[in-house]
């Protein structure tokens, strides 16, 4: 009875076998990873790319870092930039589903300068808006909060005059022209205004765009 138990017990000799052939193997292939595979730390996008390019098996390049990552963590972010940049290295979708899950959150988008009141001038510029081209332009900041500003747009001597609001979101002043009025009619904006936005800088310039139209200002 002894003797059945122990031989029962003992592993079988072709697993034995593979086991001879495998073990060596793995072991030679870690030793040509790059050498900062096994550092310490959390793990950064230019060392996921460097295992991913080296020739190693992709499943034991991904195992090896699975393991870093839920060891030490991830450095980076896993923006659509990144994500990118590891399928072209040749991640699986594997992998970067377990990146994503260990990765920190992107960081918020800046916060657009805050608008400064007063009024701005265009000059020296021909500019084309509205099938109208102006050669000066004068804009006319006013604030509602710290969120909302009221605007007026005037060119020709305030023949052709714009009105509306700039409400600051995620990451830019975006803008709503509510009306406009030209030599003989006044209509609401919206049939011919499809994009407006605003973007302040430190030396008190102003960009806006309208219909794709670039406007710099200066106070």
């Amino acid at each position: 009875m002894e003797e059945r138990s122990s031989k029962s017990a003992s592993f079988p000799k072709h697993v034995l076998r593979r086991l001879f052939y495998i073990v060596p193997t793995v072991f030679v292939c870690l030793l040509f990873l790059p050498v900062n595979t096994w550092a310490r730390g959390p793990l950064t996008k230019a060392e996921v790319i460097d295992i991913l390019r080296t020739s190693e098996p992709s499943i034991l390049k991904e195992f090896v870092i699975k393991h870093r990552a839920r060891l030490y963590g991830v450095e980076f972010p896993m923006t659509q930039d990144t994500e990118h940049e590891l399928r072209d290295a040749g991640a699986s979708e594997g992998l970067l589903s377990a990146l994503r899950a260990l990765a920190p959150s992107p960081p918020p988008p800046p916060k657009p300068r805050p608008l400064v009141e007063g009024t701005y001038e265009l000059e020296d510029i021909q500019i084309s808006l509205n099938q109208h081209t102006f050669p000066k332009g004068a804009l006319v900041l006013s604030k509602l909060s710290e969120d909302e500003f009221r605007f007026e747009i005037n060119f020709d001597n305030n023949r052709y005059k714009y009105q509306g609001r700039f409400k600051l979101s995620a990451d830019l002043w975006e803008g709503t022209i509510e009306s406009y009025s030209e030599p003989g009619e006044t209509e609401p904006a919206s049939q011919h205004f499809y994009l407006c936005y605003a973007e302040a800088y430190s030396d008190n310039s102003l960009t806006v765009v309208i219909n794709g139209e670039i406007l710099n200002w200066w106070k």
